[in-house]
């Protein structure tokens, strides 16, 4: 692989639709010899995959009465649950200098400079101690695709694995994709000392060796294309959650992202 112009990004930022318009704005000016890698936290929501149906992912009433935002993001995949103990991450780039491999052994090798073993699943997933860590989904476009995912060093497991992650009431029959349940752990159970600060320096710190190339800071973000993306992520999790007694799956309102 050729040399890349590489861009870290690290948010200072825990909104979550600000962190997702930016994704989408850095996907819209990457550059063919360019490669980013995004790493945020986010405050607690649920995001869900492109083609997901809400009330068969999450407790949509709880979430209502709770405020927690329901998001849809532009990637497939799984629905997951965002906090400031998950660290998230995206690799930017165009498709010839796309890897999904060479992101998950950037993600491995981080992880081993801390001393931790991990390894990658079937599903682009990471794993230790046979239970999940990490989870991956993608976005292709014709000049840009974006691999991204979750760490997991000190989640609320409660969240995860039951309650706010956890049908409703309700039976609906749809087409729309069900998540895949697995057994998680966070990264604190294997290595109780380690910090989100330490966590991203590693990722940064491998990422900036495995890639040949010049370091490059982001260039001007537009923040006119992030705070209107930012409206129409904020308009869709309002559209989501806003009535969670309709059983009807014809008459769920799917925002546009």
């Amino acid at each position: 692989m050729a040399n890349l112009s590489k861009i870290i990004y690290v948010s200072d930022s825990t909104d979550p639709t600000y962190n997702l318009a930016l994704e989408e704005y850095f996907m819209s000016i990457c550059r063919r010899h360019e490669v980013y890698l995004f790493l945020y936290c986010n405050d607690p929501c649920i995001v869900i995959g492109k083609h997901q149906n809400p009330y068969n992912e999450c407790d949509v009433l709880r979430l209502r009465e709770s405020g927690i935002p329901l998001i849809r993001r532009l990637s497939g995949g799984g629905t997951v649950y965002h906090d400031l103990g998950n660290l998230n991450y995206s690799f930017i780039t165009h498709p010839v200098n796309y890897s999904v491999n060479k992101h998950l052994e950037t993600i491995i090798m981080a992880l081993k400079s801390l001393g931790i073993k991990s390894y990658a699943g079937e599903r682009h997933d990471l794993w230790c101690n046979e239970r999940k860590i990490s989870g991956s989904a993608f976005i292709h476009k014709k000049v840009v695709s974006c691999h991204h995912g979750t760490l997991l060093l000190n989640a609320n497991l409660e969240n995860l694995r039951g309650g706010i992650l956890k049908p409703s009431n309700i039976a609906i029959m749809t087409k729309g994709i069900a998540s895949v349940p697995s057994p998680v752990i966070n990264l604190r159970k294997v290595k109780p000392e380690l910090t989100m600060e330490q966590l991203q320096i590693a990722l940064v710190e491998t990422f900036n060796s495995k890639y040949l190339g010049q370091m490059m800071y982001p260039h001007h973000i537009d923040l006119d294309y992030v705070d209107e993306h930012m409206k129409k992520i904020h308009h869709g999790s309002v559209e989501l959650r806003r009535d969670a007694k309709i059983p009807d799956i014809g008459q769920l309102k799917w925002s546009k992202i």
